[in-house]
């Protein structure tokens, strides 16, 4: 699988269920809801839940998760610009 064939999926999320809040890297799929983000400057919004992107505090295996959105540098995100050419 390549890189550009992966990516974010909340699936549990995609069912409006946040019961299980995890993030996890996925086969890109056509048109799967759970796998639409919004991206702000620094934070990464889940498109159907309007829930953010955050790092996991500890008490779950998954490493992200979706979370209400506030303030916390849990939520914060930066985007490097990688030369993907060579």
């Amino acid at each position: 699988m390549a890189d550009e064939s992966v990516c974010l999926d909340s699936p549990s999320a995609g069912n409006g269920d946040v019961s299980d809040p995890g993030v996890r890297f996925q086969a890109c799929g056509i048109d799967i809801h759970r796998q639409k983000w919004i991206i702000h400057p620094e934070k990464i919004v889940h498109a159907k839940t309007g829930l953010c992107m955050a790092r996991a505090k500890g008490g779950t295996s998954d490493e992200l998760i979706l979370e209400s959105c506030k303030e916390t540098e849990s939520q914060k995100w930066s985007f490097l610009e990688e030369d993907w050419s060579s």
